[in-house]
């Protein structure tokens, strides 16, 4: 069996505002399904009041808070970027975000 992988990818990088993700993209092809979710139609009003980000849909495993959520153009179309705050570093899950 081929070892596991994880390779640290180009849409997080550190920086004093945290962790920064590319949370979605108008870019075609962006998933395995060729979907392409309109940035304009989401709505994050309701994430706004309570930001935790849990590490895969478990409540009980915050990992920070997803802010500064903003849209920005792309050579590809429009991208919904936000910044994740308050990582525990110590997590097992930190480090695999971080690749390593």
């Amino acid at each position: 069996m081929a070892p596991l992988v994880i390779q640290k990818r180009t849409t997080l990088s550190e920086t004093k505002n945290g962790l920064e993700f590319v949370l979605s993209s108008e870019r075609p092809g962006a998933d395995r399904f060729g979907d392409v979710i309109a940035i304009d139609g989401i709505d994050h009003k309701n994430h706004d009041r309570n930001p935790i980000v849990l590490w895969n849909h478990h409540a009980d495993q915050p990992i920070g808070k997803m802010l500064r959520l903003r849209v920005e153009d792309g050579k590809d179309g429009k991208r919904l970027i936000g910044n994740l705050y308050q990582p525990r570093r110590d997590s097992m899950q930190y480090r695999c975000l971080d690749g390593g």
